[in-house]
């Protein structure tokens, strides 16, 4: 599956949950006169369906623009960058949803005040403008003879208040599943990218390793041909391990033990025990349920026999692997040659990309320690089980 066809099915599914949430909303809304009158019934009164229809009717201006804005202005305007053309846009909808509030309201209320004026009382007689009878107000202070009082727009307003909040709403909502779906594609892209460089990392050690156990092995070829057979069968099912297991991204720990106790048991045929010494600590039984990434410790191993060799005076090398408390611990010591001033920690390819395998698989979850000083060179590195 390609990256482009990861982003596209993000976006339908993040897409498909905003539809489900404004559905849910609707159908809230669609209920909400239903569940009051049901209310309304348990208590004793009667089941209004008229003010049920009167709810239903009245939602849907409410359900129009949301409609409009949702599917037309937020997608093509507002998630496009266009926002002077998606505030314009939206600031037409909202106010021909105000007039159309303004005519519909006003069809339904001027016609009862209309009603109202012609069952004004009549004026009062001419001369009579003392106290009526009977105590009641002259007939100009009573409230038939005042004129009707305007109609004040505070219901259209109020409408009009709730359509911005409902466009608010969708726009908050739009924006929220936007950002999530922008973090899953960069959490997905990203994925890709380290896998690659994975990789690449990993195409990069094969080939660094076989280099040098052919130079090994070049070398022992004259010195002793027999032994130098010996290591080319330990070789090959060293590089069975190489090719096999180094494609994937787990292996078991178990598996990875074995490798490194071949690769050290294939040197210790290479060089002398009375000029090096060659220690090896590892579980007798170590599990095969643990997971780890295959060719983790190999390059650090192969820096020991690289640069802790020396031809002239006695060297150690010592390497521990074990498991402890959900960690997996890892231990390399060398000694350095008199005569060699290079330093190891500003090493080649291989410790480099070790390092970079670690930070992409990792991230801060792991400790790794490097030590050197004239004679020694150290490696202390703990990693969590995967």
């Amino acid at each position: 599956m390609t990256t482009f066809e990861r982003h596209i099915r993000l976006i339908d599914k993040s897409r498909i949950q905003e539809i489900l949430l404004y559905l849910v909303m609707w159908l809230l809304i669609i209920l909400f006169p239903i569940m009051n009158e049901s209310i309304e019934y348990s208590r004793g009164h009667d089941f209004d369906w008229k003010h049920i229809f009167h709810w239903w009717i009245a939602s849907i201006p409410y359900l129009i623009i949301f409609f409009i804005h949702d599917i037309v202005l937020v997608p093509q305007f507002l998630l496009k960058g266009r926002f002077k053309r998606y505030a314009f846009l939206t600031l037409c909808i909202l106010a021909a949803f105000y007039f159309s509030q303004r005519l519909t309201m006003d069809r339904d209320v001027f016609p009862a005040e209309q009603e109202e004026c012609f069952h004004k009382p009549l004026p009062p007689a001419p001369g009579m403008h003392h106290q009526h009878a009977y105590g009641f107000p002259p007939p100009n202070d009573m409230p038939g003879n005042h004129p009707p009082r305007p109609h004040l727009p505070f219901p259209h307003l109020i409408n009009l208040f709730i359509a911005f909040l409902m466009l608010g709403f969708n726009v908050a909502v739009s924006l929220l599943f936007k950002y999530y779906r922008e973090m899953d594609t960069l959490e997905a892209t990203e994925n890709i990218r380290i896998k690659n460089e994975l990789k690449y990392l990993k195409t990069q050690i094969s080939p660094h390793f076989f280099m040098n156990m052919l130079n090994n092995i070049h070398a022992m070829i004259e010195k002793d041909p027999v032994k130098a057979q010996d290591l080319i069968i330990e070789l090959s099912k060293i590089m069975r391990y190489v090719l096999y297991e180094g494609n994937h991204n787990k292996t078991t720990f178990a598996d990875e033990v074995k490798f490194i106790s071949s690769y050290i048991e294939l040197m210790r045929q290479r060089y002398s025990a009375e000029k090096v010494s060659i220690e090896l600590s590892v579980p007798e039984s170590p599990s095969s349920l643990i997971q780890l990434p295959p060719l983790l410790f190999i390059t650090f191993v192969e820096n020991a026999f690289k640069h802790g060799i020396s031809y002239y005076n006695n060297s150690v090398i010592k390497v521990s692997l074990e498991e402890n408390n959900g960690n997996i611990h890892f231990w390399c010591f060398n000694t350095k040659p008199k005569a060699n001033s290079e330093s190891i920690l500003e090493g080649g390819v291989g410790l480099k990309n070790v390092q970079r395998r670690l930070d992409l698989i990792y991230g801060n979850s792991y400790t790794l320690e490097l030590k050197e000083d004239k004679d020694n060179y150290t490696v202390n590195l703990t990693i969590p089980c995967l």
